[in-house]
């Protein structure tokens, strides 16, 4: 069985692209965007303000994923964090911190 190589035209449906690490994004993260036009982002711990106001906090994402969106030229965008839960937690407070999975 040969499996053809995807539609260029539709590969940006269902790509994702992570940002660098920082609170807003940067020359190459702008590029990447504006190039490739994926369909959403992921977040990393680097790319939440820790330590501020959750006013702040939230202003702060707010105008990561807005310009994310601007370069992508999409009304809507696909937002996802890299967050494993246990040890791992991207997020800052307030957001709610839940425990591991278990069985």
């Amino acid at each position: 069985m040969s499996i053809s190589p995807p539609d260029l035209a539709t590969v940006d449906r269902h790509f994702l692209i992570g940002l660098q690490k920082a609170t807003r994004l940067t020359e190459h993260d702008k590029r990447l965007l504006s190039a490739l036009r994926p369909t959403g982002i992921i977040l990393y711990g680097d790319n939440f303000k820790h330590g501020v106001s959750y006013e702040e906090w939230l202003a702060t994402l707010r105008d990561l994923i807005e310009s994310a969106r601007a370069c992508v030229e999409r009304e809507t965008l696909l937002v996802t964090i890299d967050h494993e839960g246990g040890a791992v937690f991207r997020t800052p407070p307030p957001i709610t911190n839940f425990g591991p999975a278990s069985k």
